[in-house]
C-alpha cells in the first residue's frame, strides 16, 4: 500500500521533537506497531516511540487492547485519513470517527448534523447522527444525541498537560435499539479534540483516539 506521508509537523511541538522526514519503510513500521496492538502483542506506546515518528501521529486503543498508532497519511476536505500498515484505516472529521476500515467491527460512514453549542457547562445542544454498517444491514440509522459540556478538565498526553472542555455525547438509536455515549476533551481555547472515546460500531468496544502529534497548523475544531 502506498503511503501519501507529506504533512510535516510543528518542529518544538512539546509533546515530540522530531524533525519532518519520509520514508515507506517507516510508515509500514508504524503501521505494523498499530496492528499488533489491536491484536494484543504489543505495549503501551511510550513517549520515545512517539517521539521517533516523524508524522502527524494518534494513539488508537480498542476496549482494553495495547495501544497503538497511526499516522496521518492525507487530508480531503475535512477529512483526515490515518493510516496503519496496508490494513487499518480510521477517518476522522473534527475529532469524529467516520469510517474504519480493517477492525474486528467497522464503520462504513458516519455524518454529524450539529446544532447550536452549548453556551454554558451542564446544558446540552441536539443534533443527529447518521451512520451505516452494512455487516448489519442498517444504512442511514439515525441516533438522535444530545452533547453536554461538563466543564473544565485537565488532561495529560505523553506527559503534557492540556487545558480541555469534557464533552459528553448522550445518543438513541431507535432503530437498532443501541444507546450510547461518545466523551471528547476539547482544547479549553481552540476547540481542538485532542481525545476521544467513542462508540463506532453497536458489537465493537468502545475506541479511544489521542492525537501524539498534531498537524502543522491545528485548525479550531469542535467534536461535530
Amino acid at each position: 500500500m502506498k503511503m501519501l506521508l507529506r504533512i510535516c509537523v510543528m518542529a518544538g511541538f512539546p509533546f515530540v521533537t522530531a524533525g519532518c522526514a519520509s520514508g515507506s519503510n517507516d510508515a509500514m513500521h508504524i503501521g505494523s506497531l498499530l496492528f499488533q496492538s489491536i491484536t494484543g502483542h504489543a505495549a503501551m506506546i511510550t513517549r520515545e516511540q512517539a517521539a521517533a515518528i516523524p508524522y502527524a501521529s494518534i494513539g488508537v486503543q480498542l476496549g482494553s487492547s495495547a495501544q497503538g498508532l497511526a499516522v496521518l497519511g492525507k487530508g480531503v476536505g475535512d477529512d483526515r485519513y490515518w493510516y496503519s500498515g496496508n490494513s487499518i484505516l480510521f477517518v476522522t472529521r473534527a475529532g469524529r470517527v467516520t469510517r474504519t476500515v480493517g477492525l474486528p467491527y467497522d464503520l462504513s460512514h458516519a455524518d454529524a448534523r450539529s446544532g447550536s453549542a452549548p453556551t454554558a457547562p451542564g446544558t446540552a445542544s441536539h443534533f443527529v447522527i447518521t451512520l451505516d454498517f452494512p455487516d448489519l444491514g442498517a444504512f442511514n440509522v439515525v441516533a438522535n444525541c444530545a452533547d453536554s459540556d461538563e466543564g473544565p478538565a485537565t488532561i495529560s498526553i505523553l506527559s503534557a498537560n492540556i487545558e480541555t472542555r469534557h464533552h459528553i455525547e448522550r445518543c438513541e438509536a431507535p432503530e437498532l435499539d443501541w444507546s450510547f455515549e461518545n466523551e471528547f476533551w476539547l482544547d479549553a481555547k481552540t476547540g481542538y479534540v485532542w481525545q476521544s472515546i467513542q462508540n463506532i460500531h453497536p458489537r465493537s468496544s468502545l475506541l479511544t483516539v489521542t492525537v501524539f502529534r498534531p498537524e502543522s497548523s491545528p485548525r479550531p475544531q469542535a467534536a461535530q
